[in-house]
């Protein structure tokens, strides 16, 4: 009985703490949104407060007017695979396409955003 109790006690922490495909794509569609009207304080405001001290609001700023400037405005994203929790986006822009990673904590906040 013990057992049983512990696996489902693991079952409900697993799915009680774990992100779903829906969190990873309503927290893409408001960056990829951002991203087309230049409005990185919305991404910024989805950080975790470890990333917020790590990426500021300016260095956020300089990094997607950067991608922007080589790869174009972005349209759509497409998902590519899942890596332990690291997700990995192609972004489709009006002139060419590139790589996003996105992290999630358990409280849905992005702790890890990568353009490649």
């Amino acid at each position: 009985m013990k057992k049983i109790t512990y696996l489902f006690f693991l079952f409900l922490v697993h799915f009680g703490f774990s992100q779903t495909q829906e969190d990873f794509e309503k927290n893409m569609k408001t960056i990829v949104e951002s991203m087309k009207i230049d409005q990185t304080d919305k991404i910024f405001d989805m950080f975790s407060a470890d990333l917020q001290k790590t990426l500021t609001k300016e260095k956020l700023k300089e990094i997607v007017g950067a991608a922007i400037k080589e790869f174009g405005k972005p349209i759509e994203f497409d998902f590519m695979l899942d890596d332990n929790g690291l997700r990995r986006y192609l972004i489709q822009t009006d002139r060419d396409s590139f790589m996003l990673d996105v992290a999630m904590s358990a409280d849905l906040k992005i702790n890890k955003l990568q353009i490649e």
